[in-house]
C-alpha cells in the first residue's frame, strides 16, 4: 500500500465532502433570498466556489495551534518548568512508534488505483487548460486587431470587425470592445444602456473573480456540483449587472431591445472570463428587465442570517481545533523531557574536544561519557528517535557539540532504562528542554515475522527480571536477554538504524536472542567515526539478511505516520 496516495486520497475525499455539504447550504440561502439583489447571491456562490480552494483544516489546525499555545503559556505562568518531575509528567516521554494497521484488500485496491486516478484527473486539468488557452488566442487576435473608438471615465473603447458581442477583456487594466457595426447601427440610447452594463462588470471585477472559479473548476473539473456553481455564477452577474444598468436610470424597455439587437447582429459570444452582455437565460432575463423586477435589499433580518451562516462557518471548524488542541496540550504537549526522579549523582557539561576514543556515547560501570556529540544524538539516545523525529530544533543544536560526564547513583550499573530517564532528566534540568508530541509521515521501516516464521528462543529468565538489549562491545553485534520484541526495537532504531521501526510482528513473548551482521555506512549513524569495512571473508551477512537467517524476522521499507517530538524550548546548558 502506498501510504503517500492513501492519506492524500483520504484527506482529499473529506475535503470534496466539507466543500459539497457547503454548497448545498450555499444553495439553501439563495432559494432564501431568491427575492433579493442577484449581487448577494452571486457572492454567495462565489464563496461556495472559494470554500473547493480553502480546506476546513486549516481552520481547524488554526485553532488547534491557539489551544496549544495558550495552555504552554499558562504551563509557562505557573512555573511548570520548577514542579517535581513527577508533576511535571503529564503524559509518558518514551514516544511509541505509530502502528500501522496491516492494510485490508479494499484498502489495498484503494492505494492501486489511486495513482491511475491521479492519472486521470491530470489529463483532466491539462484538457481544460488547452481549451481555455484556445480561446485566449482568438481573443487576443481580436483585441490586436481592434482600433480605439473613444473613452468612458478610465475604460478604453475599442472597435473590431469580428463580429462578437460586447464584452470586457482583462483583469487589471480592462477595455471594452465592440463590434464596428454594433457602433454605427445601434441606437445612441441602446448603445448607452449596453455600455453601462458593460462599466457595471468593470466595476465588479467580473473577469478576476470569475477566473478564480475557472482555477478552482479546473483543479476539480471531475465535480459536478462546480459546473453547476459556474452557471449561476454567469447567470447572477449578468443579473446583478442588468439591476444596475436599470436603477442607473437606463429605460428598461430599450436596454432590453439593446440586448436583442446585438444578438442579431454578433455571431458569437464572449469567453466565460471576459463580461459580455447576452449570457445566462436570455428569455427570462429580458422578461425580468421589462417587468423591472428589481431584487430588493437585504433585510436586518436577512443579513443577520447570512451573518450568522459565516460565523458559524469560520467559528464550527475553529472550535474543533481548539477542543482537539485543548486535548493535545493535556495529554502530550508542551511538557518536560523529564520521566521520572532518577537522576545522575553528578553530571558536568562541556564544550565538545575531539578524544583518542572518538565521538560517541561510552558506558562503563556506572559512568556514561558522551564525547564531542550533537544533542540531537543525546536526545535521540534519551528518547529512542531518529533525527527526522526531532523537529523545530534551535540552529545551535546542530552546530554544537558536546561532552557529558555523569555517574549514577548506587552501585549496581543502570539497566538501559534507567540509563534514559536519567538522561531525559538531565535534559530537563540542564538544558531546559520543553516539547509535545506529534505526528509526521517518515520513511520507516516495518518489522514483520519472516516466511519461515520466527526463530527466537523463549527466555527461561524469570519474567519479572529486567529486559537487557546491548552491544558486547564491538560493531554488528547485539545481544537480548530476557527481551520484548519492544526492547530490541527500541535499542536497534535508537542506535543502529537510520529512520523509525514499527513492530508489526505480534509477538508478545521475552526472548533470547544474538544477532551478528556486518554494519554498512548507513547504520550506527550517530557514531562520528567511519566503521572499518570487514576484513573476514566470513563475515557475517548485512544487517537485513542476517534478521531473517538468524531472528526470523525480516524489514520492509515505506512511509507512514510516526510519531515526532517537536520542540518548543531549548537553552544552552547551564553551569556545572
Amino acid at each position: 500500500m502506498n501510504p503517500d496516495f492513501a492519506s492524500w486520497g483520504v484527506v482529499l475525499a473529506g475535503h470534496l465532502e466539507q466543500s459539497t455539504v457547503f454548497a448545498v447550504v450555499a444553495w439553501l440561502l439563495t432559494i432564501a433570498l431568491r427575492r433579493n439583489r442577484a449581487a448577494v447571491r452571486y457572492w454567495i456562490w462565489f464563496v461556495a466556489s472559494i470554500k473547493f480552494l480553502l480546506p476546513t483544516g486549516i481552520l481547524v489546525a488554526l485553532g488547534s495551534m491557539a489551544a496549544q499555545r495558550l495552555h504552554w503559556q499558562m504551563n509557562t505562568m505557573v512555573g511548570t518548568s520548577h514542579l517535581p518531575s513527577g508533576v511535571r509528567q503529564i503524559a509518558l516521554p518514551v514516544l511509541q512508534t505509530s502502528a500501522v494497521q496491516p492494510a485490508s484488500p479494499v484498502a489495498a485496491i484503494q492505494a492501486s488505483v489511486l495513482p491511475a486516478i491521479f492519472a486521470v484527473w491530470a489529463l483532466g486539468s491539462l484538457f481544460l487548460l488547452l481549451r481555455w488557452g484556445s480561446k485566449w488566442r482568438k481573443t487576443r487576435e481580436a483585441l490586436r486587431a481592434a482600433v480605439p473608438h473613444t473613452r468612458v471615465g478610465e475604460i478604453p473603447i475599442l472597435s473590431t470587425r469580428v463580429l462578437l458581442e460586447p464584452g470586457v477583456y482583462g483583469l487589471f487594466k480592462p477595455v471594452l470592445l465592440i463590434p464596428a457595426a454594433i457602433l454605427e447601427h445601434l441606437p445612441e440610447d441602446q448603445l448607452s444602456a449596453i455600455i453601462a452594463h458593460e462599466i457595471c462588470h468593470v466595476r465588479r471585477r467580473d473577469n478576476l473573480l470569475y477566473l478564480i472559479h475557472l482555477l478552482v473548476e479546473t483543479l476539480f473539473w471531475f465535480h459536478p456540483l462546480l459546473w453547476w456553481i459556474g452557471a449561476r455564477l454567469l447567470e447572477e452577474r449578468e443579473g446583478a449587472c442588468d439591476e444596475a444598468t436599470v436603477l442607473a436610470g437606463n429605460d428598461a424597455e430599450v436596454y432590453a431591445q439593446g440586448i436583442l439587437n446585438i444578438c442579431k447582429f454578433c455571431l458569437r459570444s464572449v469567453p466565460a472570463w471576459a463580461s459580455g452582455v447576452s449570457g445566462a437565460d436570455l428569455k427570462s432575463r429580458l422578461t425580468r428587465i421589462v417587468r423591472e423586477e428589481i431584487g430588493r435589499g437585504l433585510s436586518p433580518g436577512k443579513i443577520g442570517l447570512l451573518t450568522g451562516v459565516g460565523l458559524l462557518a469560520l467559528v464550527i471548524p475553529f472550535g474543533i481545533g481548539v477542543v482537539h488542541g485543548a486535548q493535545v496540550g493535556t495529554s502530550s504537549g508542551p511538557e518536560q523531557s523529564a520521566a521520572g526522579g532518577l537522576r545522575f549523582a553528578a553530571a558536568v557539561i562541556k564544550p565538545g574536544q575531539p578524544s583518542p576514543k572518538g565521538s560517541g556515547f561510552f558506558i562503563e560501570g556506572r559512568r556514561l561519557d558522551v564525547i564531542d556529540t550533537k544533542l540531537e544524538h543525546v536526545i535521540a539516545f534519551a528518547y529512542g528517535l531518529q533525527r527526522d523525529q526531532i523537529v523545530g530544533a534551535p540552529d545551535w543544536m546542530d552546530k554544537e557539540q558536546f561532552d557529558i560526564t555523569a555517574v549514577a547513583e548506587g552501585e549496581a550499573p543502570p539497566t538501559v532504562a534507567q540509563w534514559k530517564e536519567m538522561v531525559q532528566n538531565l535534559l530537563a534540568d540542564r538544558f531546559a528542554l520543553l516539547f509535545h508530541h506529534d505526528q509526521k509521515v517518515l520513511p520507516v521501516l516495518l518489522l514483520t515475522v519472516s516466511k519461515g516464521g520466527p526463530k527466537l528462543k523463549p527466555s527461561a529468565a524469570d519474567p519479572g527480571a529486567p529486559p537487557m538489549v546491548f552491544f558486547p562491545g564491538k560493531w554488528g553485534t547485539l545481544v537480548g536477554r530476557n527481551a520484548r520484541i519492544g526492547d530490541f526495537v527500541n535499542q536497534i532504531q535508537s542506535s543502529v538504524l537510520d529512520r523509525p521501526v514499527i513492530d508489526e510482528t505480534g509477538l508478545t513473548g521475552r526472548y533470547d536472542f544474538t544477532l551478528k551482521w556486518t554494519p554498512d555506512e548507513s547504520q550506527f549513524s550517530r557514531v562520528d567515526e567511519r566503521i572499518p569495512p570487514p576484513t573476514d571473508p566470513d563475515a557475517a551477512p548485512p544487517l537485513f539478511t542476517a534478521m531473517q537467517e538468524q531472528l526470523g524476522l525480516k524489514f520492509e521499507s515505506t512511509k507512514a505516520p510516526a510519531d515526532v517530538i517537536v520542540i518548543d524550548r531549548m537553552e544552552k546548558p547551564s553551569s556545572n
